[in-house]
C-alpha cells in the first residue's frame, strides 16, 4: 500500500505505518498531523448505498433546519444540528477525528461544539452577509461543456474559492480562540480541521475543473503530494494495548496510533536527559525538543529521518 510522503510538522519524523483512514497520525510522537485527500475521497465514494442514505438524511435535516431559521428558533436549530452530526459521523466514521471514539467521553461534547458553532454561524448577520457575497461570486462563475461534462472556467472559480478559503481561515481562528471550544485543540487541531474542510471543497469542485486548473487547485490546497512505499525502519511488532491487533512500533517511538481500534498506544512516558541524566516526564503532546527540568538542556526525542 502506498502512503503519503510527508514529514511530521510536530517532531520531524516520517510516516512509517500504512493507514486506513483519511487522517494521518505520526508513528513517533502520536500527533495528528496531516490528511490524505485521496483516502478521504475513497471513503466518500466507497459505498453508493451509504451515499444515498446520507443524501436523503441531509435533505431532511436541511428542510427542518431552514424551518428553524425562519422561526428564529435557536434551540431547535441546535438540537437538529446535534442529530445531524451524529448521523453524519455514524454513516461516515472514517471522518470522525482519530482522537475520538463513539464510546468515549469526547464524542458528545465534540458533537455539541459542532452543533453550537453551526448554530452561531446560522444566526449571525455577519455570516449571512458573507454567505451572500459567496453566493454572488459563485453566481458569477461561467460554465462550459468539455467531452460531455460540465466544467467551470478557472478565472471565476479561483476568485470565488480564494475568497472562501480566506474566510474559512479567519473563521477558524476565531473558532479556536473561543475558550468554550477548548476541547477542539485536543481532539481536532486547527491545521487538521481546516485541511479537512478544504479537502471537502476539493472533492466537490475538482470534477468541474479542467486538467490544468485541477492541478493548480490541488497544488494550491496542498493535496498534490507524492505517494511512496512505506519507509523501512527498525522496530518491533507488538499487540495493540487496546484491541490486540498487530502493531509495528518504530524504534524510539513515543506513541503509536492503532488503525484498527483508532486508539493511541503509549510507548514511552519518561526520558533521561542526555546531559545530566535526570528523568523527565514526556508531555501528553510531545514536541520535537523538550528542555530538561533540571539542567534546561534541549533534548531531541525523535530524530528527523525524512526531509
Amino acid at each position: 500500500m502506498k502512503i503519503k510522503k510527508f514529514t511530521c510538522n510536530n517532531c520531524g519524523a516520517p510516516k512509517v505505518n500504512a493507514y486506513k483512514s483519511p487522517y494521518i497520525i505520526c508513528d513517533y510522537c502520536g500527533n495528528f498531523t496531516d490528511l490524505d485527500y485521496t483516502m478521504s475521497l475513497q471513503a466518500w465514494n466507497s459505498d453508493p448505498k451509504r451515499g444515498d442514505k446520507y443524501q436523503k438524511a441531509n435533505l431532511s435535516f436541511q428542510s427542518k433546519l431552514n424551518e428553524s431559521l425562519i422561526k428564529k428558533d435557536k434551540k431547535e436549530y441546535y438540537e437538529l444540528q446535534v442529530k445531524y452530526w451524529d448521523v453524519y459521523y455514524r454513516l461516515y466514521p472514517e471522518y470522525l477525528p482519530p482522537t475520538i471514539n463513539f464510546d468515549d467521553n469526547f464524542y458528545y461534547p465534540f458533537l455539541a461544539i459542532c452543533a453550537d458553532s453551526a448554530t452561531v454561524a446560522a444566526f449571525d448577520p455577519k455570516y449571512q452577509k458573507k454567505a451572500k457575497t459567496q453566493q454572488h461570486l459563485q453566481g458569477d462563475m461561467e460554465y462550459y461543456t468539455e467531452k460531455g461534462q460540465s466544467k467551470v472556467k478557472g478565472e471565476g472559480f479561483f476568485r470565488m474559492i480564494n475568497s472562501y478559503i480566506d474566510y474559512l481561515k479567519e473563521e477558524f481562528k476565531l473558532f479556536y480562540d473561543n475558550p468554550e471550544y477548548a476541547l477542539m485543540h485536543k481532539v481536532f487541531p486547527y491545521d487538521a480541521n481546516l485541511k479537512m474542510k478544504i479537502s471537502t471543497l476539493v472533492q466537490i469542485w475538482l470534477p468541474y475543473l479542467n486538467e490544468k486548473d485541477g492541478k493548480t487547485f490541488l497544488k494550491q490546497t496542498g493535496f498534490d503530494a507524492d505517494y511512496i512505499d512505506p519507509i523501512k525502519v527498525e522496530g518491533n511488532k507488538t499487540p495493540c494495548q487496546f484491541c490486540k491487533a498487530e502493531l509495528f512500533v518504530p524504534e524510539n517511538s513515543l506513541k503509536v496510533h492503532c488503525e484498527e481500534c483508532h486508539k493511541t498506544n503509549i510507548i514511552k512516558t519518561k526520558f533521561n536527559c542526555m546531559g545530566c541524566g535526570v528523568e523527565n516526564e514526556i508531555p501528553e503532546h510531545p514536541v520535537n525538543t523538550i528542555d530538561c527540568k533540571a539542567c534546561k538542556l534541549e533534548n531531541r526525542l525523535v530524530k528527523a529521518m525524512f526531509g
